[in-house]
């Protein structure tokens, strides 16, 4: 028998393929990372105080608390980089799978965009070159790289595992490695939902459903209904494991999620019926398409700046370039101060465009043309489905039947995130064009037709728009274009401004047409060529993959480059900065909380990092907070504000600086009250906080209410002394000289916290619509408040014994293969 060449070897090839890999994630941030610059994430800025006394409580005690008290007067960690003593060991996996600690910067997130989407490719039994190809147009499609720019590593971590977990589902329906398929589907899905962004992994739940739909067809055509059974219950059963390794975070995510925003209002006090339709059951409306993808927005697959790219302002340089002989008007655009934007899409913001890359498309769209099988249909219409969804509100019959029919649809926001399937779609497809041209060199003259379909449908639209750009939808925003109408009834000059703005984006449009046509006019030559029989697939191919490789790594930099690294002194300092105003407050050792008008109060965190805070970022706040948040600590309530223990306001000064001023009237972390104001509904309970003053009366509503004794009454010597404050746990001294409510100026949440009196058990009301109150006996006593529930030690069982059963699959198929190679290579005649 003929021994392979040692360069045929494939561990050898594997190795060769993760060394690749690490040398263009590597090169991306070449040089910034290696001078040890940083990136300043402007989402990770925003976040940067999240869950900080949580962090240095660990570090003090090496105890984990699941409360933090930094924001929003105090929520759970579970969706704040939660971690549980059941992760340690998918932790571990982690880190042996992610390159993180041999990386410098974010390469590793490229690292293992680029492999994992290669596992996925090599499952279908695709070769090497190939495989590389299509984790190539995975990994550097746009949006990726945004979402490194942004900050959103989570969501970005869990996209990275996404391709090896369907992987699992290939080798059990396709290629019929049962045990393989079933471990690979668990670990994977472990990782995934480890990694914390459950609407990644819903959204890739429907492109899942798609694939075994298909496979389930082709099961019924072949009467193979057994093999099909056995596929889906390995997978089933490796999602289950991941679910259950999984399960302390998915259940207390559950639970906290229907006390948040996503789990909808109790209240009507605050809806606007003109501009919200409101959900009792999760996020109204028109929060969750706020940010929707318009339908000509879908031009920058093929052009990246149909819309203009990313939000900011445009370049002198860009302003230049437009048709505009006025100076002025010229110096009005290119003046960062007048806000003109170069982004003109219909979302309120973006950081960048999705861009799948012009050959790619051109490649996908004969893919789904040419392509045959239940499989084809499948991907296709779970690629439509997704595209008309991320629409929104520009789609919004289709948006309303999902979130009104669909499970957990109305927990998500931000539908213009759903493209992640069709960026996932479109290489799937370019690869599987590519597989059927090289498989048959005359493949392409029998399918001329789909060609010329092909190519009218991305070179012939490109050249189209050059020539009459009009077609592209226009270029002001639908924001703008009712802005200036307004403003020209005022002032008709408006209309000169309006049109020069429109030019110059005209022109950025044009250029990155032009763009676009060259780079298809280069990928169709030697798709031509090798239709004539003039060049080789082994030309072929790295020449293709070259120019789809150089196209996307361009427009990427566009949006994460080089010049966004600073030095790590000035990030950290961005971040973690510490003002005189800061140093003033942190010299006061008491407790309390601290309110910062001088940033985006209630969507940044950063004041999080040295106090605790009203304010803070998250997008899932607990809903009764968000609703105070609207209806009074926007307007500055003071009585709420005082009732949170508001003791320092940081504001600007005259010259715009950050200034600390105290407020003496502050209410204290906790008070007796002199009476009750009990109130039936929650629209009776929130009106009514706005109504008294809490320090001397507290507002409780429903059974709550009815647990206050009637004896309750004034008690003018009774104080409520904090002896110690940890975020999971806060001690009081209490002394009141007959039966008494003390209300605690720490927010109510009905999951976990216990309380006792002197060691007793005590159940904690809700008053004040947020805060905690206790039915405190006469005299003198101490009062514990520990936030350990009971949930969590039950879910810990489940998910240690998920993890055990993984590792021991994980051994089983380890030595399946082993045995397998031994008997294979017994049978093998020398």
């Amino acid at each position: 028998m003929e021994q392979k060449k040692w360069y045929r070897q494939s561990w050898l090839q594997v190795i060769g393929v993760v060394l690749l890999f690490l040398i263009i994630a590597l090169a991306y941030f070449y040089p910034a990372a290696f001078e040890g610059r940083q990136l300043f994430q402007a989402d990770g800025a925003a976040a940067a105080g999240t869950g900080r006394d949580v962090v240095e409580y660990m570090e003090e005690t090496g105890e984990r608390s699941f409360w933090t008290g930094s924001l929003f007067g105090g929520m759970p960690t579970y969706q704040i980089s939660p971690s549980y003593p059941s992760a340690e060991g998918i932790k571990v996996v982690q880190k042996l799978y992610s390159p993180r600690s041999i990386l410098v910067g974010e390469s590793y997130l490229i690292f293992m965009l680029l492999i994992g989407f290669y596992i996925f490719m090599r499952s279908w039994g695709i070769q090497r070159l190939l495989s590389i190809g299509g984790a190539i147009m995975w990994a550097f499609s746009s949006y990726f790289l945004i979402l490194i720019d942004a900050g959103h590593i989570w969501k970005l971590l869990a996209l990275t595992y996404i391709p090896p977990t369907i992987a699992g589902l290939v080798l059990a329906f396709h290629r019929r490695k049962y045990l393989l398929g079933f471990f690979v589907t668990g670990l994977f899905s472990a990782l995934q939902i480890y990694s914390n962004h459950i609407q990644m992994s819903y959204y890739f739940a429907f492109l899942m459903l798609a694939m075994i739909i298909a496979w389930a067809i082709e099961a019924g055509k072949k009467k193979e209904w057994a093999h099909f059974a056995k596929a889906l219950g390995v997978v089933v059963a490796g999602g289950l494991i991941g679910i259950a390794i999984n399960g302390t975070s998915l259940y207390h995510t559950y639970q906290y999620g229907k006390e948040t925003m996503r789990g909808g209002r109790e209240i009507t006090v605050l809806d606007d019926a003109n501009t919200h339709q409101v959900s009792n059951k999760g996020l109204d409306h028109a929060y969750i398409t706020q940010w929707s993808y318009g339908i000509d927005e879908m031009l920058t697959f093929l052009i990246p700046d149909a819309k203009g790219g990313a939000s900011g302002i445009i370049p002198a340089e860009e302003v230049g370039k437009g048709d505009i002989s006025n100076p002025q008007i010229q110096q009005i655009l290119a003046d960062p101060r007048n806000g003109m934007n170069r982004y003109w899409g219909d979302q309120p913001f973006t950081a960048g465009p999705v861009y799948v890359g012009a050959i790619v498309l051109l490649l996908a769209i004969f893919g789904m043309i040419t392509a045959k099988g239940p499989m084809k249909w499948s991907l296709i219409a779970v690629t439509a489905l997704t595209i008309m969804l991320s629409w929104g509100h520009n789609f919004m019959w289709l948006s309303e039947l999902f979130i009104d029919y669909f499970p957990l649809y109305d927990k998500f926001r931000t539908p213009s995130s759903i493209l992640v399937v069709a960026e996932f779609t479109l290489p799937l497809f370019a690869i599987w064009a590519l597989v059927l041209i090289l498989r048959e060199p005359a493949f392409i003259q029998k399918h001329r037709s789909e060609a010329i379909i092909a190519t009218v449908l991305t070179l012939g639209v490109a050249i189209l728009l050059y020539l009459f750009p009009g077609l592209s939808g226009g270029f002001l925003s639908k924001y703008e274009t009712e802005t200036f109408s307004a403003m020209a009834v005022q002032n008709p000059d408006i209309n000169l401004i309006s049109g020069a703005l429109q030019s110059v984006r005209e022109s950025i449009f044009r250029a990155d047409t032009l763009r676009t046509i060259i780079y298809l006019v280069l990928g169709i030559a030697p798709l031509y060529l090798y239709d004539r029989a003039k060049i080789t697939k082994q030309v072929l191919l790295p020449l293709l993959l070259l120019l789809i490789f150089v196209d996307l790594w361009s427009v990427d930099k566009r949006y994460l480059n080089d010049g966004k690294y600073l030095e790590a002194s000035q990030v950290t300092a961005k971040v973690t900065e510490t003002t005189p105003a800061d140093r003033m407050i942190l010299a006061d050792t008491t407790q309390f909380r601290v309110f910062n008008t001088t940033v985006n109060t209630f969507n940044d965190a950063t004041t999080s990092y040295n106090h605790r805070s009203v304010g803070g970022y998250h997008a899932a706040k607990l809903q009764r907070y968000q609703d105070v948040i609207e209806g009074y600590l926007a307007q500055r309530d003071f009585n709420i504000l005082r009732a949170l223990n508001t003791k320092y306001y940081i504001v600007p000064d005259s010259l715009g600086i950050p200034t600390a001023i105290t407020d003496p009237e502050a209410y204290g972390n906790g008070w007796f009250v002199e009476s009750v104001k009990k109130v039936s509904t929650p629209d009776e309970e929130f009106t009514a906080i706005g109504q008294v003053p809490l320090n001397q009366v507290a507002v409780l509503a429903g059974d709550f209410a009815e647990k206050v004794p009637q004896s309750i009454a004034a008690d003018s010597l009774a104080s409520v002394r904090l002896m110690s404050y940890a975020p999971n746990k806060v001690k009081y001294q209490t002394n009141n000289s007959r039966e008494g409510l003390a209300v605690f100026s720490e927010i109510y949440y009905p999951h976990g916290w216990h309380a006792t009196i002197d060691g007793v058990s005590a159940e904690i009301l809700r008053a004040d619509y947020i805060l905690r109150a206790l039915v405190v006996p006469e005299g003198e006593h101490e009062i514990e408040f520990v936030f350990d529930p009971q949930s969590l030690h039950t879910t810990e069982t489940i998910a240690i014994v998920g993890s055990l059963l993984l590792a021991l699959s994980g051994i089983g198929v380890l030595v399946f293969y082993i045995l397998q190679r031994r008997r294979d290579g017994a049978n093998t005649p020398s």
